[in-house]
């Protein structure tokens, strides 16, 4: 669904994070840290709360063999999915167990799942609108979060009335 870039801006401020390789998890965090009534994550803590959400999600993707509540099915048949047959599944997960690496689908698939919450993206790339994908069920308080150019997370938090 293609949504204006107007409407997003009226319903959500933006929070970003850094630009470390680590944008999603720590968009992830701060929105979680919202959430439970925290306005700001120090950068210590958010990197620390980065860092375990990297770990959880890429140990469910990769090391887990049960399946993710939120799609039915495993990591690794997601990540199978995700790269295809030529991409190696190990060389993903050790890439993705990195603290540079990019987060990705899965990563939001698994996100999703271990914060028992939808994520929504809002990807941004050029012009005046977004499309807005929902990884997840939404019986409870979504988290929003922005792409940007494909390779930037950032946190939406919904303005106040």
């Amino acid at each position: 669904m293609r949504v204006p870039l107007a409407d997003l801006d009226r319903q959500f401020q933006v929070r970003d994070v850094p630009r470390n390789g680590n944008c999603l998890f720590g968009a992830v965090a701060v929105a979680l840290a919202h959430l439970r009534g925290g306005q700001h994550v120090e950068p210590n803590k958010l990197e620390r709360l980065s860092a375990i959400l990297r770990r959880r999600s890429t140990r469910l993707l990769c090391r887990s063999k049960g399946t993710l509540s939120n799609t039915g099915k495993s990591g690794r048949r997601i990540l199978r999915e995700h790269l295809g047959p030529r991409r190696s599944i190990p060389a993903y997960c050790r890439r993705l167990a990195t603290t540079c690496e990019w987060g990705d689908e899965p990563s939001i698939v698994a996100l999703s799942h271990l914060i028992r919450r939808c994520v929504v993206i809002f990807d941004h790339t050029t012009g005046d609108h977004v499309l807005k994908l929902q990884y997840g069920e939404s019986h409870r308080k979504c988290i929003h979060l922005l792409r940007i150019n494909a390779n930037h997370f950032c946190t939406l938090l919904p303005r106040s009335p």
